[in-house]
């Protein structure tokens, strides 16, 4: 921010200084970020307040250390003997030799029994654990602690998949990821499989925690038996196993990433909201208006586990819905997109799918020295690359009509020099409107006919 400011692009600087401020609520970084925003005049009202709140005490510590600092050299005899001298600095190499014993034991005792999680270090953020048990009380509240020993990770999602690698960048010694399902069925996918592979990190795959060893009050290790299948005949979540094959792997952090669950409470409390047997919310599938008129809902409480991406369009239908909601007079299935697409039939096809070669997907590469570090391992790719991955699309030249925009002029299939546009009407009609094809204008207007024949007579005998 302050070279940013050094250089005159003080919009930039303004941003990294809007950005501290609201990370940080006290310290060096905060007073810098509210001096240079005071130096380029652009503090509010609030900021002026805290800027005071936080600077003063500073600026009155330096002052009254100052003011020592100077009574001290006042006072001081300024023909100090040289035998006083060396006495004081043996004293000084014996205090600094203490503190660096100090400061070594404290670091070995903070190995062994995983002190506080520092804040200064990379994400100063992460402070705090909050953990319930079945019961939902609050059994452990505290600092975000450092990792050390064997860890075990449960879940094969993408989400363990960052758990895991994120322990090893925590200080674990070793760890082992543990799933139900088999190694192709894993949801985390190649690319996590290999990102855990490429930094040492064993997957177990096919095993159920049944139960965490403990000893002397802390954990010593985990119990698994095996699964031998995750899903029914009907694709639902029920797993079965094998109560005779087991295992047991000694640890001494386990960390659980096996999927979340929402907890409405008292949300829904005298509403129509319903609640399906796992528990989502009954929303229907286009608008995500809920039985309850007034409210909508989207996202993994409503469809389960999904990318994030989905939970955004979700988000956006949402709000399509409540802006047609609030205003009245608009429908809110009208032009909405159901996004029904028909797959294509490979079977009835000019040319073979066989017969396609698509060029191979490029390969990214990783860069070793970010390798183990918090920072994107992933190299982008090059000129050369981007050009043969542009080349694996097939150009099948499907577009999107914009059904909010499109009026039905006609004039794309006029303007477009491959013919590759036409118009049809659907078969059954709009039933979304009461529009009335062209050739069929008389009956929708017949019914209208004899009021406004019977109104020209009127006015042509009132002579108007």
């Amino acid at each position: 921010a302050s070279l940013y400011y050094k250089a005159g692009q003080k919009d930039k600087c303004q941003d990294l200084c809007n950005e501290m401020i609201l990370w940080f609520s006290e310290g060096n970084y905060i007073i810098k970020a509210l001096d240079l925003k005071a130096q380029m005049g652009t503090l509010t009202e609030k900021e002026k307040k805290k800027y005071e709140d936080q600077l003063m005490p500073v600026l009155s510590k330096q002052s009254t250390e100052e003011e020592k600092a100077a009574s001290s050299d006042e006072d001081a005899d300024s023909e100090t003997s040289s035998e006083e001298k060396k006495e004081e600095e043996k004293a000084k190499e014996k205090t600094e030799e203490d503190t660096d014993s100090s400061d070594a034991e404290k670091e070995e005792t903070e190995e062994d029994s995983s002190e506080d999680y520092d804040e200064d270090r990379d994400n100063p953020h992460i402070d705090s654990i909050i953990m319930k048990n079945e019961k939902d009380e609050i059994i452990y509240i505290g600092k975000a602690k450092k990792l050390s020993g064997n860890v075990v990770v449960i879940g094969g999602g993408n989400i363990g998949a960052d758990v895991a690698r994120t322990a090893i960048r925590q200080g674990a010694k070793s760890v082992d990821l543990y799933c139900l399902e088999s190694y192709d069925e894993m949801p985390m996918g190649e690319e996590d499989q290999e990102f855990l592979k490429n930094e040492g990190i064993i997957i177990h795959d096919g095993w159920g925690q049944t139960e965490v060893v403990t000893k002397n009050g802390k954990v010593a290790g985990i119990k698994f038996r095996k699964c031998l299948s995750v899903k029914n005949a009907e694709g639902r979540f029920a797993p079965t196993f094998d109560d005779n094959e087991t295992t047991e792997q000694a640890c001494s952090t386990v960390l659980f990433s096996i999927g979340q669950k929402p907890d409405y409470g008292k949300l829904f409390e005298g509403t129509k909201v319903e609640l399906s047997p796992r528990g989502m919310i009954v929303a229907d599938p286009v608008t995500l208006q809920t039985a309850e008129p007034d409210i909508f809902a989207g996202g993994d409480s409503v469809s389960g586990q999904k990318f994030v991406v989905d939970a955004l369009a979700m988000g956006r239908e949402g709000a399509v819905s409540l802006h047609r909601f609030v205003n009245k007079g608009q429908h809110l299935m009208i032009h909405r997109n159901t996004r029904q697409f028909t797959p294509l039939n490979k079977d009835d096809v000019v040319i073979p799918a066989a017969d396609f070669r698509k060029p191979p997907r490029q390969i990214r590469e990783i860069d070793e020295s970010k390798k183990l570090t918090m920072d994107y391992e992933i190299k982008q790719f090059s000129e050369e690359q981007i050009k043969k991955e542009a080349e694996r699309c097939l150009k099948c030249g499907r577009s999107v009509v914009d059904t909010n925009k499109c009026i039905g002029c006609g004039m794309c299939t006029v303007q477009c020099k491959f013919d590759a546009i036409h118009l049809f009407r659907l078969p059954d009609g709009d039933k979304f409107s009461n529009m009335i094809p062209a050739e069929k204008k008389f009956v929708g207007i017949g019914k209208y006919m004899p009021t406004r024949v019977a109104g020209i007579i009127k006015k042509k005998i009132a002579g108007r």
